[in-house]
C-alpha cells in the first residue's frame, strides 16, 4: 500500500504501530473481528453530501479503528463497501485522512468497544487444559464464590412465607445457595468467548459442554473468593475497624449488601465514652415500653440488638437470647422483630421448635448453609435444646450431612440464635448458653394496653434504624477506643469472646449485666431438680451399695423419681436404656453432697451405678450443680 500522507504534526504512524489490540491477534482472530466490522457496516447508512456526510463518515471511522481497534490498512479495507454506497464516494486519500483523524482524535467511541475482550477457549479433548482456562474466566463473576467444598452465590427470596411449619424469610432476605451446574455453564459462557475447531483449521463460535459444570464442581480447590457470610448494615471487624463498604470484603470474607434504602451514618473513628452513654439511651428509648422484669433483662435486649451488629469481630460462639413471659401478647414476637428489623431490615426469620433431634439437625445445618445472621425459634412449648442445639451454641463451625445426600460438609456457625415463649423451660445444659430476656406484664390482658411512647414501634424502628445501627456501632467501638477497660464480672465459660465485648462493653457504658437473669435459669432447670430427687431417693434405698438401674426400677419410690427424670412416651413403660443414657451424661455431677459414679461391669442387667457422699460437703452451690 501506499504510505500514509503526513498533514498534521502529529499523523499516525504506518499501519504496524496502528494496532493497539487485533495487531497482536491471531490471523483468524483478525479475520474473524474484520468480518464483524463489516456486518456491522451493513447497518450504518452511507454517508451523503450536504447532509452531513462528513460528521456521519468520521462516526464511521470510529466504530471501526476505534470500536473494533482495527489497524489502517484493515480499517480501510473494511470500509471499501461502505464507501462505496456513499453519495459521492471518498477518494482513498480522503478516507484515509479521515480514518486516522477518527483514530487519533476521536473520543464518542470507547477503545475496543465492539470487541470480544472475554478469553479465548478452544473446546478441545484436553479436558484438564480447558477446565483451567474456563476457571481463570470464572475469575471474572462477581456474584461465585467458594464456601465449605461447594460453590455458591447469593439469591434473594422472592414473595411472602406461606407455610409456618418451615423456616420464615421475608421477601427480599439474601441466602447463600449452592449454584447449580446450569447456572455455573452459563456463568463460564458469559465470561468466556468460547470456540471450537472446524475442519479446514479455523475456529466457529460455541457453547461450554456440558461436561464443564460437574467437572469444575469435581476439582479439589478453586480459584474463587471465600465467602464467610453476608451482612446488610455496617458491622465490626475482629480488629475493630468498622466494615462500612458495600461490596465483598477481603479481610472477612463478608458481603455487605445494604437494601439501598437506609442510610447508615459514618461511625466515629474515636468515640468517647459520652457517644457510649448517648447510645445506651437511645436504645431504652427503643425499649421504653416493653415490661422488663428486671434492669438486666432490659440490659439483656440492649446486648441483643448489638450481638448481630458485632458479630464478624466476636472470635467464639454467642449464647442464645431467650425472650421469655408468663403469659401471651407480652411483646416477645414484638421485640424479636424490632432486633430483626434493626439487623437485617426486616422482622426477624423465625423457625418452629424441632420436635425430635433429626429435625433439629436438619434445620440446623439449612439455617447455616443459608447464610442467615439471625433465626428465632418461635413459640416454644417444649423444653429448649437437645445435644444438637447445644453442640451448636458453643460452636463456631458446624458440620452435618446434607439432607438428601451422603456428603458431609463444614459450614460457619455465625447465626445469632433467638427463642419466644411462655414460660419455656430448658433442657438440662442450655441454662449456661441462654441469656435470658424477661417480660412480665402488669395488666392481665397484656394485649389491651395503650398509651406507648412509639404508637408504631415497628415504624418508628425502620425509620431511625440507619441511626440505631450506628449508635450500636459507636458504642462497641467507643469501648474498643478506650482500650477494653476490664470489669469485674463474673466469667462466662465458652462465651469469653462475647462477654469480653458485647457484655463488657454494655457493663461499661452503664448498663447492668445482662447475665445476671442467668442465675434464675440455673435453679428452675426441672431435669436438674428430678436428678437431684433420683440421686437422693438412691441413696436412700442401695446408701453406696452399686445397683443397676433394673432394680432400682423395682423400688416404687426411686422408680417414682426416675420416672419423672425420663417421662416415657404416652402408653409405654420407663426404658432403662434411655435412663442408662442420662445417667452417662450426668455422671460425676455433685448435688447435695451426693455424686452418681458407674461401678464395676456392664451384666446382664446394665451397667451398675454407686452414689457416693462427698465429706465435707455441706455446701450447696448455686443452681445446685458443680
Amino acid at each position: 500500500p501506499a504510505p500514509a500522507p503526513a498533514p498534521r504534526a502529529k499523523a499516525p504512524t504506518p499501519a504496524a504501530d496502528f494496532f493497539k489490540g487485533t495487531a497482536a491477534a491471531a490471523p483468524d482472530e483478525l479475520r474473524q473481528t474484520k468480518d464483524r466490522a463489516r456486518a456491522y457496516l451493513k447497518k450504518v447508512p452511507p454517508a451523503v453530501s450536504g447532509e452531513k456526510g462528513h460528521t456521519a463518515t468520521l462516526l464511521a471511522c470510529e466504530h471501526i479503528t476505534r470500536g473494533f481497534d482495527l489497524g489502517l490498512e484493515d480499517a480501510l479495507e473494511v470500509m471499501a463497501d461502505w464507501n462505496r454506497r456513499c453519495e459521492p464516494p471518498w477518494s482513498e486519500e480522503e478516507l484515509r485522512r479521515k480514518v486516522m483523524e477518527a483514530r487519533e482524535k476521536g473520543t464518542a467511541i470507547p477503545m475496543g468497544k465492539h470487541l470480544d475482550r472475554r478469553p479465548r477457549i478452544v473446546v478441545t479433548y484436553d479436558m484438564g487444559k480447558v477446565v483451567d482456562a474456563a476457571l481463570e474466566a470464572l475469575k471474572n463473576e462477581p456474584e461465585l464464590y467458594q464456601q465449605s467444598h461447594r460453590l455458591v452465590h447469593v439469591r434473594r427470596v422472592v414473595g411472602q412465607p406461606q407455610d409456618p411449619q418451615k423456616v420464615t424469610r421475608f421477601h427480599g432476605a439474601p441466602c447463600i445457595a449452592e449454584v447449580s451446574p446450569a447456572r455455573l455453564r452459563e456463568m463460564a459462557s458469559v465470561h468466556g468467548n468460547w470456540r471450537k475447531p472446524k475442519k479446514d483449521g479455523a475456529e466457529a463460535p460455541a457453547m461450554p459442554p456440558d461436561w464443564l459444570a460437574s467437572t469444575i464442581m469435581g476439582r479439589e480447590t478453586w480459584p474463587f473468593r471465600p465467602l464467610q457470610g453476608i451482612i446488610e448494615t455496617p458491622a465490626l471487624r475482629p480488629d475493630g475497624t468498622v466494615l462500612d463498604t458495600p461490596g465483598y470484603d477481603p479481610a472477612t470474607g463478608l458481603q455487605y449488601l445494604p437494601d439501598g434504602a437506609t442510610a447508615f451514618p459514618a461511625v466515629p473513628s474515636q468515640p468517647t465514652k459520652a457517644d457510649a452513654e448517648d447510645a445506651l439511651r437511645l436504645f431504652a428509648d427503643v425499649l421504653h415500653d416493653f415490661p422488663f422484669d428486671k434492669n438486666h433483662h432490659k440490659a439483656a435486649a440492649i446486648a441483643a440488638i448489638l450481638t448481630p451488629l458485632v458479630r464478624p469481630a466476636i472470635a467464639g460462639p454467642c449464647p442464645l437470647f431467650l425472650i421469655d413471659a408468663p403469659t401471651p401478647a407480652s411483646g416477645k414476637s414484638l421485640l424479636a422483630d424490632v432486633i430483626g428489623i434493626i439487623a437485617t431490615g426486616r422482622a426477624c426469620a423465625k423457625s418452629p421448635q424441632a420436635t425430635n433431634e433429626e429435625e433439629e439437625r436438619k434445620r440446623i445445618m439449612a439455617v447455616l448453609m443459608a447464610g442467615d445472621r439471625i433465626m428465632c425459634v418461635d413459640n416454644v412449648t417444649l423444653p429448649l435444646g437437645n445435644a444438637s442445639l447445644e453442640a451448636l451454641l458453643t460452636s463456631t463451625e458446624w458440620s452435618d450431612r446434607v439432607l438428601g445426600t451422603a456428603a458431609r460438609i463444614q459450614v460457619p456457625a455465625a447465626t445469632v440464635w433467638f427463642a419466644t415463649g411462655n414460660n419455656v423451660s430448658l433442657a438440662t445444659d442450655m441454662p449456661r448458653r441462654v441469656i435470658p430476656i424477661r417480660l412480665t406484664p402488669r395488666e392481665e390482658h397484656p394485649e389491651s394496653r395503650s398509651g406507648f411512647k412509639h404508637a408504631n414501634l415497628l415504624e418508628w424502628v425502620r425509620a431511625n434504624r440507619g441511626a440505631l445501627v450506628v449508635a450500636g456501632l459507636t458504642l462497641v467501638r467507643a469501648f474498643v477506643v478506650a482500650g477494653r477497660p476490664i470489669n469485674a464480672l463474673p466469667e462466662f465459660g465458652s462465651f469469653e469472646a462475647w462477654s469480653d465485648l458485647v457484655r463488657a462493653g454494655i457493663v461499661w457504658a452503664g448498663a447492668e449485666d445482662c447475665n445476671a437473669g442467668r442465675a434464675a435459669l440455673q435453679t428452675s432447670d426441672p431435669r436438674l431438680e428430678a436428678f437431684r430427687f433420683v440421686l437422693q431417693a438412691w441413696w436412700d434405698a442401695f446408701g453406696e451399695r452399686p445397683a443397676t438401674i433394673h432394680e432400682a426400677l423395682g423400688k416404687p419410690s426411686l422408680a417414682a423419681a426416675l420416672t419423672e427424670l425420663d417421662p416415657p412416651v404416652p402408653e409405654k413403660q420407663v426404658e432403662p436404656r434411655k435412663l442408662g443414657m442420662t445417667f452417662r451424661k450426668m455422671k460425676d455431677r455433685v448435688f447435695d453432697g451426693l455424686r452418681l459414679t458407674p461401678s464395676g461391669n456392664t451384666g446382664k442387667h446394665g451397667q451398675p451405678w454407686r452414689v457416693e457422699k462427698l465429706s465435707g460437703s455441706g455446701h450447696q452451690p448455686a443452681g445446685g450443680a458443680q
